[in-house]
């Protein structure tokens, strides 16, 4: 399942947008906007970190 995104900085300078992979189980203890806020942030945090070969 993807989660898709859409976030701007607080001055409007900069946003972004997209989808993230979650499992459904995420998915569902993710209630709330704010869970899931926190969830697609942690997704997208962890993949710019990770090394290609290991977030696959």
């Amino acid at each position: 399942m993807r989660l898709r995104f859409f976030v701007t900085d607080p001055t409007g300078e900069i946003n972004a947008s997209g989808r993230v992979q979650v499992t459904m189980e995420e998915y569902f203890q993710a209630s709330g906007l704010v869970a899931m806020t926190d969830l697609a942030r942690e997704k997208l945090i962890y993949r710019f970190e990770v090394p290609t070969e290991e977030a696959e």
